[in-house]
């Protein structure tokens, strides 16, 4: 909600606003107020443009926008792809495609059978992460996922290629692959466009390559004119193994901003104080055991209400 209400009043100010969102909140966030306005402003831009165009002697509606409003477009990642005329736009794999690879690799690899049907799609989700990707010690995923990804590196990387030009899945990408051409060939300037913000909710989701990629864009648009590329992400809630993790920006990107938000809108002080309680009792027990940390709760100073005791 912040990141739209955030894109929302940039698009106010003139800017082109673009939001990528997971698609299970596209459609929560279409139903928010300041959205629904955001898209019939720009909507109304483009027409009073289209009827100028048209008053003025043309034949055909411009796709410029008015000079005093900005656009606004929000979407997921794939439906962006589509938006911009992308050449990778219609190929992206689902999951479904990525694990029929990944099996059919497997099988070439000579896998077991009961392995093979074992694979799952956070299996392929790891292969393109820690396989095609470059792993780092650094990633809590890939050391919880060693022993998993060192079998999966018995599927050769050129096996997995193979996979991919079976009938069924010629001409299809995986999103490892359609990030490599994103990254090699970024879509042109949005027409109209003098000013562009791009947000990209849940970023801890994106593999890493594909934010190396939405950098790629954002580096390529700021040749011609002022672009900024906004990731907001938390790891701690991280539910693919996408082999991302903040410091790893800091490598494909050194002209980055970072800004931690350590305001807790979700619980009390009382609360959080009490979670720092049982957090420090779990850590004694983790170093005991040598077990895996777990990450600490949000300091008590920074809720934004005191509650009610515990």
């Amino acid at each position: 909600m912040c990141a739209a209400q955030w894109a929302c009043r940039l698009q106010q100010q003139g800017w082109h606003a673009i939001l990528l969102v997971p698609p299970e909140l596209e459609e929560q966030l279409r139903t928010y107020p300041d959205v629904r306005e955001a898209s019939e402003r720009a909507g109304s831009a483009q027409r009073i443009v289209a009827t100028r165009s048209l008053t003025d002697g043309g034949t055909e509606a411009s796709p410029k926008e008015d000079a005093g409003a900005g656009s606004f477009w929000m979407g997921t990642f794939p439906q962006w792809l589509a938006a911009i005329g992308s050449h990778v736009a219609g190929r992206l794999a689902d999951p479904d495609e990525e694990l029929q690879a990944l099996r059919g690799a497997a099988l070439r690899a000579q896998l077991p059978p009961a392995e093979r049907e074992a694979l799952t799609a956070r299996d392929a989700t790891l292969y393109q992460a820690f396989v095609l990707g470059k792993p780092k010690l650094k990633d809590v995923c890939y050391r919880d996922d060693l022993p998993r990804v060192d079998r999966l590196k018995a599927i050769g990387v050129n096996l997995w290629e193979r996979a991919w030009t079976e009938k069924s899945l010629k001409g299809r990408l995986c999103r490892h692959a359609a990030a490599r051409e994103l990254k090699e060939h970024p879509p042109d300037l949005p027409a109209g466009a003098r000013q562009i913000v791009l947000f990209v909710d849940e970023a801890q989701e994106y593999l890493l390559i594909q934010l190396e990629a939405l950098i790629a864009v954002k580096d390529a648009w700021e040749r011609k004119v002022r672009t900024e590329l906004v990731l907001l992400g938390d790891l701690n809630q991280r539910i693919e193994p996408t082999g991302f993790y903040w410091d790893s920006l800091l490598e494909a990107d050194d002209k980055h901003t970072q800004l931690e938000l350590v305001r807790n809108y979700r619980n009390s002080s009382k609360v959080l104080t009490l979670a720092k309680r049982i957090w420090d009792l779990a850590q004694k027990h983790t170093e005991e055991v040598k077990g895996r940390s777990l990450p600490p709760p949000a300091e008590p100073v920074h809720a934004f209400e005191e509650g009610e005791p515990i």
